[in-house]
């Protein structure tokens, strides 16, 4: 388990290592034997009808459709994360070649929509930024606001990655996403492009001074 974790983010290991730890009390087996059991279930038999191996195969399906409702009835988990918690156990599966592919209407691809996130709108976020006190405040605004991407991404950025600030905005730029390894492809505006060449000049020059 711990081999696959070391793969995944911050959080999501975070959340994927507890619905991992919760199937595992539930179901009373450690994980290595888990995973001993779950490539038992897709080795065939001598001898052995293609139905009889399906249904073997389905197996732990089916166990996690139990687990799913007992994180919902039980320990009334939301749906999401119970659904959060689940997916821990079918990522580690897969992540040894030993994937579930769920049915067609399982409860376990169920999720609800929030309805608790903030609707951040265009005012809203030049309120904040003209409200930013300083320059890596501004940027990280103009940052977010091109890339439309979490703060985790942001932070992570290197000057190396950067294209050339010298061209004309906006500036074409395409970047890997820590969390989902997608392509993000987006444009610097020209305010990004400007702050972002304020604050590597005082940055640099900070640097030199000490």
């Amino acid at each position: 388990m711990e081999t696959f974790l070391s793969t995944l983010s911050k959080k999501t290991g975070f959340n994927w290592k507890r619905g991992i730890e919760l199937f595992s009390e539930w179901y009373g087996k450690d994980v290595d034997t888990i995973l001993e059991e779950r490539k038992d279930d897709l080795t065939p038999r001598p001898n052995e009808s293609l139905v009889d191996q399906k249904q073997r195969a389905d197996r732990f399906e089916k166990k996690l459709e139990e687990f799913h409702k007992w994180l919902l009835e039980e320990r009334e988990y939301k749906i999401n994360t119970a659904r959060t918690y689940v997916m821990g156990i079918l990522q580690l599966f897969r992540y040894y070649s030993m994937g579930i592919t769920l049915r067609t209407g399982s409860p376990l691809s169920q999720t609800t929509v929030s309805t608790g996130d903030f609707n951040l709108k265009p005012k809203h976020v030049r309120a904040m930024f003209h409200s930013a006190k300083d320059l890596r405040s501004k940027l990280l605004l103009s940052m977010a606001n091109d890339l439309g991407c979490g703060i985790g991404d942001l932070i992570t950025i290197e000057r190396d990655e950067l294209p050339d600030l010298n061209q004309q905005p906006p500036i074409y730029w395409e970047r890997i996403r820590g969390k989902t390894k997608q392509v993000v492809k987006t444009c610097l505006s020209e305010t990004t492009a400007t702050l972002l060449k304020e604050y590597l000049f005082s940055f640099a020059r900070a640097h030199m001074e000490k």
